[in-house]
């Protein structure tokens, strides 16, 4: 009975956290406490931290503050076994700050932001197991950033052959061409131009 009892105060107190964390940030030593703890309060701690954080990061997120969303974020997924729901979701959170932030920034730009968007996708995508409607929002926000960043590397191909920089235009072609199964002719086209190039001065 003292046990279920002490079981009893301990889930009231994780919810306690979970609604104050909702408006302030779960101090460290509070999080790694909880997380440290044995039994069914580690585990339990961890995705009740990690859920805080996570809303957290979403009302930051709904006002724009990408960055300060992507370190909450980064510090829920940071509470998250290998393979779990909230993870998935904070990757793909996370994500969205990176596209959101890459979409800031001037046109043909934004190359790591996007990068991660996609690293962050992928490793959403490849976690077990995962709803369908996530899934969904995880593909299409991942062929958004494929998008962009072909664009970005496209540009960078047309800046190199500019620069009469031929073998760099052609690896700037590549990688467009490795972002998605269905790639804008102007890969091939560019593609084919800094090839012809190449054997030309070759």
């Amino acid at each position: 009975t003292v046990l279920y009892s002490a079981h009893i105060d301990v889930l009231q107190f994780l919810g306690f956290i979970k609604s104050v964390s909702l408006h302030l940030r779960v101090p460290a030593h509070v999080r790694q406490g909880m997380q440290a703890a044995g039994g069914e309060t580690g585990p339990l701690g961890a995705v009740v931290v990690g859920d805080a954080l996570r809303e957290r990061g979403n009302l930051l997120f709904a006002d724009g503050e990408y960055e300060q969303a992507a370190t909450l974020y980064t510090e829920a997924i940071g509470t998250q076994a290998a393979s779990s729901t909230l993870l998935t979701m904070a990757l793909g959170n996370r994500a969205a700050c990176w596209l959101s932030l890459a979409k800031k920034q001037p046109a043909n730009t934004g190359h790591a932001l996007l990068e991660r968007c996609l690293a962050d996708c992928s490793t959403a995508l490849a976690t077990k197991p995962i709803v369908s409607d996530l899934k969904a929002k995880l593909v299409t926000r991942r062929a958004k950033a494929a998008r962009r960043l072909c664009t970005c590397w496209l540009a960078d191909a047309r800046q190199e052959l500019q620069s009469h920089n031929w073998a760099a235009a052609v690896r700037y072609c590549d990688r467009a061409l490795a972002l998605t199964d269905r790639p804008p002719a102007a890969a091939f086209s560019l593609k084919g131009d800094a090839l012809t190039k190449l054997a030309d001065f070759s």
